[in-house]
């Protein structure tokens, strides 16, 4: 952000390591105008979001981050999907059966409605599974992430 202080006034854009609060520490209002896409959102005020955003500023006294966000809906994930796998105690069985679980799950969660979709690979293939949610665009505007309508 020192290109401010060269008078350049144009939006930045970033990448996701920018959706953090840590911008706004660093770059103070010089961060204004900067654009990223993201997986979460503070201005999400849905159920979800808004319990797990009480609860990490309980737990840590300190603004949550998208990072945190995707580690709290991926014990949910987990979970979810754990639901449905009987444990052996033969860990390569249960990590296989968590496997075959996991496709299945559907979650509201702090990130917004996630689930998986089949995963193509270059050879036209079905490779794995990706993360199937909406994109999220925020752009920092006074000390705050806003979502970019």
């Amino acid at each position: 952000m020192q290109t401010r202080t060269l008078g350049m006034k144009q939006p930045f854009i970033g990448g996701n390591g920018f959706n953090s609060p840590k911008l706004f520490e660093i770059a103070k209002d010089a961060a204004d105008n900067t654009i990223m896409g993201s997986p979460w959102s503070s201005e999400n005020m849905t159920s979800a979001n808004k319990a797990f955003i009480a609860a990490y500023k309980t737990k840590f006294n300190a603004e949550p981050d998208q990072f945190a966000a995707q580690a709290y809906d991926a014990i949910y994930i987990v979970a979810d999907a754990l639901k449905n796998v009987k444990l052996t105690g033969a860990l390569d069985k249960d990590r296989l059966a968590l496997a075959e679980a996991l496709p299945a799950v559907k979650l509201n969660g702090a990130t917004g409605a996630f689930s998986f979709r089949r995963a193509t690979g270059k050879d036209g293939k079905p490779a794995g599974y990706d993360a199937d949610q909406d994109a999220i665009v925020n752009i920092a505007k006074g000390g705050k992430f806003v979502l970019l309508k």
